[in-house]
């Protein structure tokens, strides 16, 4: 039996279908209406972009994160899109430190999931920007009491654990936090980490290196090897040489204090050099990816990003392990430190079970759980062992954080043992 009956020129199926697009549309267009300001804020490209418009729009100045994403669009999205001049500055800087104020405000009352992100981005800002509001003392005040609320409150989430050492171990649990930043090439350990990079690349030059040749290096390459790939489509060939001719306009970048065009030729002269002689066009290949990586929703993201992408593409493949190291963010180092104090308490809990001191010994056996009576002054003595051990690790990391987010970090990781 056909199913084939018409009205009005249109067949059942049609209309069914019609109904079904129009649906489609209407919940899409609900769904993307209803997105918060960080929803809108997290789907922007780095640049000033319709989500980045639509965050702003959507900001509830009662909700500290809603005027918290409002200052990073202010302050990234905006003074960062280096497709105009912001002729605003000043302006722009004053938005971005009022938010921040009331934020600090807010936090001081209402703790946030993500509050010691937030005050970590306004530490940077304030670091960077020095604004003229009371800023600095309230930042501090406030990041100290947010600090040990949020060790006492791990602290208390793992005080649920009967056992000692699981209660070590759902410490940093709680510690380890995982914070979207669609910004994250801003993150001063990210610029920093990728400045050692950019600088470890140009010890190995000889001459000034020669940018123009270099662009038109890798527009070649781009149509010689890479488009011609099975591996890579027409188009991410195409976004790449919109991002090459980007560079080529030689923007200036304060972050790495040089022009995008210089920072680009130094990264492609690796492929040169002769203890990459092997994996040049590897090079190359990861160099051009970059590039076409560079393109989001057919915009190109800034030049934070694009420089990142750039540098950050030689990560595990280029022969100086140094240069190969891939940048990360303070947050990501947070995350490894508290990592690496679990197995530094979890190492010396065995080290201290299997000791010929009975007393050291009794101790160890008490953090997994037995009942045994322990001397409080062995117990001291190893909680202070462990700390000290926990301070020589801290060490590597001393040039990642500044001094006031070293002792805080210290100060987390040293609460994990003081049970």
């Amino acid at each position: 039996m056909k199913i084939n009956v018409r009205n009005g020129g249109y067949s059942a199926l049609s209309v069914v279908g019609i109904l079904i697009v129009v649906t489609v549309i209407v919940l899409f267009l609900s769904h993307y209406y209803s997105m918060g300001a960080a929803q809108h804020y997290q789907a922007s490209n780095g640049i000033y972009d319709e989500h980045a418009k639509n965050a702003i729009d959507a900001v509830n100045e009662n909700v500290p994160e809603d005027r918290f994403t409002r200052a990073q669009v202010r302050l990234y999205n905006i003074m960062h899109d280096d497709r105009f001049d912001n002729m605003y500055r000043g302006q722009v800087l004053d938005a971005v430190a009022n938010d921040y104020f009331h934020v600090m405000n807010d936090l001081n009352m209402i703790p946030a999931p993500d509050a010691d992100f937030m005050l970590m981005q306004m530490h940077a800002f304030n670091d960077t920007y020095n604004p003229a509001l009371p800023f600095g003392a309230n930042l501090d005040y406030i990041d100290n009491v947010n600090t040990v609320r949020s060790i006492q409150e791990r602290k208390q989430a793992a005080a649920a654990e009967a056992i000692p050492a699981k209660a070590v171990e759902k410490y940093f649990e709680e510690s380890i936090q995982y914070t979207p930043d669609p910004q994250n090439v801003h993150d001063r350990a990210v610029v920093s980490d990728l400045s050692k990079t950019l600088s470890r690349i140009r010890m190995y030059e000889q001459d000034t290196v020669d940018s123009d040749k270099a662009l038109r290096a890798a527009d070649e390459f781009i149509l010689r090897v890479y488009g011609r790939s099975a591996l890579n489509s027409a188009q991410k060939a195409s976004d790449a040489r919109r991002v090459l001719a980007r560079i080529a306009e030689r923007n200036y970048i304060s972050s790495y204090n040089d022009t995008e065009d210089n920072i680009f030729a130094s990264v492609w002269g690796r492929a040169d050099h002769p203890s990459n002689g092997e994996s040049a066009d590897i090079i190359r290949e990861a160099i051009i990816d970059s590039l076409a990586d560079s393109v989001q929703n057919c915009d190109i993201v800034c030049i934070n990003g694009r420089t990142s992408r750039v540098l950050n593409s030689l990560a595990t493949i280029d022969s100086d392990s140094l240069i190969a190291d891939a940048a990360m963010t303070k947050q990501t180092y947070k995350n490894q430190v508290f990592a690496e104090t679990q197995e530094i308490i979890k190492r010396e809990i065995e080290h201290a079970k299997s000791s010929t001191d009975p007393a050291l010994s009794a101790v160890g056996r008490a953090f997994e759980g037995s009942n045994e009576a322990v001397d409080s002054a062995a117990e001291q003595l190893f909680v202070q062992n462990v700390k000290e051990e926990i301070g020589r690790n801290l060490e590597q990391y001393h040039d990642k954080f500044t001094p006031d987010e070293f002792s805080k970090i210290t100060a987390e990781c040293h609460a994990g043992i003081d049970f």
